[in-house]
């Protein structure tokens, strides 16, 4: 499986500074639909 170099780019990617600094919650900046509807759900 060749996800090494993807996992790292996400890694890397997230690190150096998201649109509303989501450390915990990468995915919250990139589906804010999803993290939305997840909130609704917890």
């Amino acid at each position: 499986m060749s996800t090494p170099t993807t996992a790292a780019r996400s890694k890397a990617g997230r690190q150096p500074g998201p649109p509303g600094g989501g450390s915990k919650h990468p995915r919250e900046y990139r589906l804010p639909n999803r993290h939305k509807k997840q909130e609704e759900a917890a």
